[in-house]
């Protein structure tokens, strides 16, 4: 889904199609990297494992999600890795890797820039206690605009919401082949936000740390 070819491609493509969702307790599960995104996303819900409803729509695998560590309205795929279990090109060995181990970022991991490994699957931990996030901007737009009483938003609800906007924001890209956002939102410190602020009223921002300030790249460009 990240790709448009532009010609047809003289190699070896290997598409992966690893199924399965094996739950482990009541708060986790692993799931084969070759399950699609969205659906995956459609079944903790139903399954009352929250969390992941922010991050609805986004095309792709379960297993391509840690490799930029996916994020969309507030959430973080990383934020609910237990650990990753891969197959090592260079050793032939299978390797099972914790979150402290992965290199998360934003937008980033160790497999960005590693071609070593191939993602198998992903053990999820969901928390007991999942509060509902609705802090990201146009997610908040969509909840005012539409008067919903944020006292009564349920999972299922962020869910329908991200996917209405995301609908709203982007091509389908199965109907309009296209790679999506690129870009990465900038994060500048207190200081440099200040500056910047003299030139504009109202810049939106969203505090990363007590030091850093997030400044969403498509208002600057």
């Amino acid at each position: 889904t990240n790709i448009v070819p532009t010609k047809t491609f003289q190699g070896l493509v290997v598409f992966n199609k690893l199924l399965g969702i094996k739950e482990i307790d009541k708060m986790s599960i692993e799931v084969a990297s070759g399950e699609n995104w969205h659906d995956f996303v459609e079944w903790t819900i139903r399954h009352k494992m929250f969390g992941l409803e922010n991050l609805a729509l986004i095309p792709g695998t379960v297993g391509a999600g840690p490799i930029q560590n996916i994020g969309a309205y507030g959430s973080e795929i990383s934020s609910f890795i237990k650990k990753i279990t891969c197959f090592d090109l260079k050793t032939g060995s299978i390797k099972v890797l914790y979150a402290n181990e992965c290199g998360f970022g934003y937008r980033t991991s160790i497999f960005k820039d590693c071609s070593d490994y191939i993602i198998l699957s992903v053990t999820f931990q969901f928390k007991t206690d999942p509060k509902i996030n609705y802090s990201y901007g146009s997610l908040k737009d969509e909840i005012n605009n539409n008067n919903i009483n944020k006292d009564n938003l349920t999972h299922g609800d962020i869910f329908d919401l991200v996917s209405k906007i995301r609908k709203k924001v982007l091509p389908d890209y199965k109907e309009f082949p296209n790679v999506g956002s690129f870009f990465k939102n900038p994060i500048i410190n207190k200081e440099k936000f200040e500056k910047v602020k003299l030139n504009f009223e109202h810049i939106p921002n969203y505090y990363v740390d007590e030091c850093n300030v997030k400044i969403p790249a498509a208002w600057l460009i």
